[in-house]
């Protein structure tokens, strides 16, 4: 927005003064003696800031602001006055005044006001420039599919996303989970909240209850002072609680009580907080599976699963295989400044003939890696194989031998490659999650989970 001012005074000496000095400093300045005269001039969106006087002409400055934010709630407003009292100071910044100057009070003073209020304006549009940003990013046009299965679930989701229910989505690592919530989000009427993302894998099992609900000074060595959790934090908005099934069956008791009363109390408090935060659960494990085998609670399941969404896996929607690796080329392409690569019969084959157990993020992988290595713009087999989907850096133990490693069943293969590679970057990096999340090219809470599967510790 331009540097553009309002000025509602009855001092024709400081409207004068005014408007000369601020339009040496590239201000566009219109001044008014009455809201009767300024009221014609005035729209939302015209001016960055307004500066009232509290008494102008001997009317109410107090009911220029308050007609001005019926119209425009977001309008910086400064009030001038040379009878400050705190009773009209208050009242001021009750109605939303940003900023209180009083008489009598140099240009420069004014300037530096204005400047900052200009700032706190810009501020605000950036803000909202950059979630208008956010939204187009995670909105469902950006979930890539031509299979007619992940096409319905989309629309479900679509459908569901303006409502307050509880979502549960199911999918194997790498689906796009993560993806399908945000964009359930920013299709809601929360779309101005925040969405927060906890990892209940990746928050230590006696810190995820005070990581939610916050704490209290004092709840616990250490909580030198109180805290608010993310279902406090995020107000309005929306949490997703991923991998769930990672709870203890003593937090599910917790979740289930915000679940069904929508409030909780900070640890050490007995106080009540009303949780006004839309819930959605993601998780890659079969839950009523676990529900059987008594290591999830059956009524926190069915508070979750009102709306189930279970995400296929990338093996199950082979056509969605060669139109993915296609963007994700072009994503790279352009990245990179690379050129683009022929996708062959040969390579179109080589792509569906693998299970991708890491599904989408693997596809996205490894086509990143083919787009870094096809210099030429011809992939050959000896490229294929290079960059091969599921090669890990990792060093395998001499006193096993290849042989050995490659003896047992695919999945046991994948599961012990796995472990040596995490293994490898635990012992590499002494434990720094942030250093292999960043070599791993993955997410810190991946890092989490397989530190927490294969009982990772580093020396």
């Amino acid at each position: 927005m331009r540097k553009s001012v309002m000025i509602i005074d009855d001092d024709p000496n400081l409207l004068t003064l005014s408007k000369v000095f601020l339009e040496k400093y590239e201000w566009e300045v219109d001044v008014f003696e009455s809201w009767e005269k300024a009221s014609g001039s005035y729209r939302p969106g015209r001016y960055a800031v307004v500066l009232v006087d509290l008494n102008i002409g001997g009317h109410d400055g107090l009911q220029v602001v308050s007609r001005i934010k019926v119209e425009s709630p977001s309008q910086a407003i400064g009030m001038i006055t040379g009878h400050s009292s705190v009773e009209s100071v208050v009242s001021a910044l009750r109605l939303g005044v940003d900023d209180y100057i009083t008489k009598p009070c140099e240009n420069e003073e004014i300037l530096i006001r204005l400047e900052n209020m200009y700032s706190m304006v810009n501020k605000d549009e950036e803000i909202e420039a950059l979630k208008n940003e956010i939204a187009g990013k995670y909105n469902f046009h950006n979930i890539l599919t031509r299979d007619e299965k992940m096409i319905r679930i989309c629309e479900l989701a679509k459908t569901i996303a303006s409502t307050d229910s509880t979502v549960l989505l199911q999918g194997e690592t790498g689906t796009g989970k993560e993806l399908f919530a945000k964009a359930i989000h920013y299709a809601s009427p929360r779309i101005k909240d925040p969405f927060i993302i906890v990892n209940c894998a990746g928050v230590n099992e006696n810190l995820l209850e005070s990581h939610l609900f916050g704490h209290v000074k004092g709840a616990f060595t250490g909580a030198h002072e109180s805290v608010k959790g993310k279902f406090e934090v995020v107000g309005n908005g929306t949490v997703l609680l991923d991998e769930i099934s990672e709870t203890s069956l003593h937090f599910q008791k917790k979740l289930l009580r915000v679940l069904e009363e929508k409030t909780f109390e900070k640890v050490g408090d007995m106080r009540s907080i009303q949780c006004r935060a839309r819930i959605i659960a993601a998780t890659n494990k079969d839950l009523k599976k676990m529900v059987a085998a008594g290591d999830f609670r059956k009524d926190l399941f069915y508070r979750l699963n009102v709306v189930p969404i279970l995400i296929p896996p990338l093996r199950d929607r082979p056509g969605d295989i060669p139109f993915l690796a296609k963007h994700f080329q072009e994503k790279y392409v352009e990245k990179f400044r690379k050129n683009e690569f022929e996708f062959t019969p040969e390579l179109n084959e080589y792509l569906l003939k693998y299970t991708w157990p890491g599904n989408v993020r693997e596809l996205e992988h490894f086509i990143e890696k083919l787009v870094l290595i096809s210099e030429t713009g011809n992939l050959h087999l000896d490229m294929l194989t290079l960059s091969s989907p599921g090669d890990h850096e990792m060093e395998v133990p001499e006193s096993e031998g290849m042989g050995k490693f490659f003896e047992n069943d695919f999945q046991s293969f994948l599961n012990e490659s796995e472990n040596a590679y995490f293994s490898y970057l635990m012992e590499r990096y002494r434990g720094d999650v942030q250093k292999m999340s960043d070599h791993a090219q993955t997410a810190k809470k991946t890092i989490y989970a397989k530190i927490k599967r294969y009982s990772l510790k580093s020396r």
